[in-house]
């Protein structure tokens, strides 16, 4: 985008505004006095400002990269869109770089795979799931899940795994993909000496 029409103060308040909304979509979703007409308004509100992120192009990108320093999840799911939207490895790779050195916006990471259309995933979801970290196995598990995929083997391995929470993360998915066959495996597990394990079967 030309840089003569972009308004800086504007764009920082889009980027600001994105963060700030999608921390209190995530709250909503688990609210009870939210429905869905409320989650509905809410997301139409973080996109808007997402859009004016889009249009302002490589400068609203360097806005986002640069809030992500915060290391907030509201800031890396911001990031994450754009960085997905823009089929850039660099990017992508900045934001998996945050996520790696503060864990818990892994959140909005997740988040924004659900957000962005299925195209923007082609071939960075498998490279999730393949991972030798179980943090983006557990990334690429919960992705399948948003998008209503079946992780197939990687889904089975999961369910097995010492990490804990790729193994919650795996049973919750299961259950939300009516993985029946499983159930064998899940029965097993509420035996488990991990209660969040126990919890989720």
């Amino acid at each position: 985008m030309n840089m003569s029409i972009v308004i800086p103060h504007i764009i920082d308040q889009h980027a600001e505004e994105a963060a700030f909304l999608w921390l209190l979509r995530h709250a909503a979703v688990s609210a009870p006095h939210y429905d869905l007409a409320d989650l509905s308004k809410l997301d139409d509100r973080v996109e808007a400002h997402l859009d004016g992120l889009r249009i302002a192009g490589d400068y609203g990108w360097d806005i986002a990269k640069n809030n992500m320093e915060t290391e907030e999840a509201g800031e890396v799911f911001t990031a994450a869109v754009l960085a997905l939207e823009s089929d850039s490895i660099e990017r992508l790779q900045m934001v998996y770089q945050v996520a790696e050195q503060a864990p818990e916006t892994v959140t909005g990471f997740i988040s924004a795979l659900g957000w962005v259309m299925p195209n923007c995933l082609q071939g960075k979801v498998s490279g999730l799931l393949a991972s030798r970290q179980a943090l983006w196995r557990r990334v690429g598990i919960r992705a399948c899940a948003i998008h209503r995929v079946d992780p197939g083997n990687a889904l089975l391995k999961a369910l097995d795994d010492d990490d804990v929470a790729l193994k919650c993360s795996a049973i919750k998915t299961a259950g939300e993909l009516g993985r029946v066959d499983v159930k064998p495996l899940l029965l097993n597990r509420l035996s488990d000496s991990d209660v969040a394990v126990r919890f989720w079967a």
